[in-house]
């Protein structure tokens, strides 16, 4: 990322993109695409999805950098996270978000990890085992 803030694939976060007001629960499906794995997806799919609904950088991973930095500003106590990833993209998942102690990651109907959900404290893990 960039001092301005513009990851590697051209997404700009300004201040005036970026709420100065705290939520209760953000969710997203933000592209995770690397670029192996844009450059392989179905023509037929290109064409009626835009690249920037898909590719998420090098990897498929700038989205999450940038969520994992602006999570703990932008959630209120208790606030909660939830957010989709790739096939296979748990364990770089796991290491973006490192410094949050109440995560975890949710299976896919298949039995695939797909979705991580995050919580800034204790009271998550109440609620989630419950």
């Amino acid at each position: 990322m960039t001092k301005t803030g513009t990851t590697k694939i051209g997404v700009t976060f300004t201040a005036t993109e970026t709420p100065n007001k705290k939520y209760d629960l953000i969710i997203s499906n933000p592209p995770y695409l690397s670029q192996y794995e844009y450059e392989a997806t179905q023509p037929m799919i290109k064409l009626f999805e835009p690249k920037s609904s898909l590719y998420g950088g090098i990897e498929g991973l700038d989205f999450y950098d940038r969520f994992s930095e602006i999570f703990k500003i932008l959630l209120k106590q208790n606030g909660i996270f939830i957010l989709e990833f790739g096939y296979e993209q748990k364990e770089k998942i796991n290491k973006i978000f490192k410094n949050y102690k109440n995560i975890e990651f949710i299976k896919d109907f298949n039995g695939i990890y797909r979705f991580i959900i995050g919580m800034n404290n204790w009271f998550y893990y109440f609620v989630i085992k419950i």
